[in-house]
Order: C-alpha cells, then structure tokens, then sequence
C-alpha cells in the first residue's frame, strides 16, 4: 500500500490531491502509470519516498507538453476532473492559488 499524491496545475491554480493505492510492485521516478479514474489518466512517477515505517509515497508530477513546457489545465476542465477523481475514491489535499509556475508562452 503506498500513498499517492497526484497534481493538477492551471495557470491560476495548484491542486494536490490523495489516495491509498496497492501495487503489485512500488512504481520507480521516471515511470509513467495509467491511473483508472473512469477513463484513463496516464502519469509520470516524479518520486517515491520511502519512510523508515515502511510507508511508501508515490508522488505523480506535473505533465508536460511535447515541446518540454508544463501543460496546464484549463480553469473549467480542472474543477470537473477533480470532481470525477473525487468520485473514484481521491481526496483533496490541498487548494492552493498558482505562484510557483506560470506560463511561459
């Protein structure tokens, strides 16, 4: 069982949310997985932390476009997808505005 942590970037908002998940075996940073959340969402494995508890956290980055740059989520799109994942068993973390990354087009 390993907790993960999965992020949504608009230019405007930061969301982060959660889930306890079992696999088979523990993904590796650099490996992409396909997350069931009535349609499949493909992620790439960012970081795995490992905690001396035996507790594992699988952190799924931010996606990126072809051209290298982070590719954001439209405002609209990003509260309908976090409510369909909140259906499949996710849960907010956090909400935050976006200050970190903005769009460099």
């Amino acid at each position: 069982m390993a907790t993960v942590d999965l992020y949504f970037l608009s230019e405007a908002t930061v969301v982060r949310i959660t889930r306890e998940m079992n696999f088979e075996r523990i993904p590796v940073a650099g490996e992409f997985l396909r997350i069931d959340a009535g349609g499949l969402l493909p992620q790439i494995v960012t970081e795995v932390v490992h905690d001396v508890d035996g507790s594992c956290r699988v952190v799924l980055g931010v996606p990126k476009n072809s051209d290298d740059n982070i590719d954001f989520w439209e405002e609209a799109e990003l509260d309908e997808d976090i409510s369909e994942l909140q259906k499949a068993g996710w849960a907010i973390a956090s909400k935050k505005p976006n200050t970190a990354w903005k769009n460099a087009s």
